[in-house]
């Protein structure tokens, strides 16, 4: 992403990327989309229930209530 946006701030849209990681690399992924945030806008879409504990900064859309979370099931 930043090789490619070195100069602006890109979004980032991912869909289910982490689906086959062990725990060590999705460790890892959390902390590198961490750092990405810091600058780029990152939007995670995934039914993996492993991220739902994950610290991000939630945002929620008009019309919806503050501080909702999807269910894991």
């Amino acid at each position: 992403v930043e090789g490619l946006a070195a100069d602006r701030a890109l979004p980032l849209v991912l869909d289910d990327p982490f689906l086959h990681f062990d725990a060590d690399r999705l460790a890892l992924a959390g902390v590198t989309l961490q750092r990405l945030g810091e600058r780029h806008q990152v939007l995670l879409f995934s039914h993996d229930p492993r991220l739902a504990d994950w610290d991000f900064p939630q945002h929620a859309l008009p019309g919806l209530a503050a501080g909702l979370r999807p269910s894991v099931d």
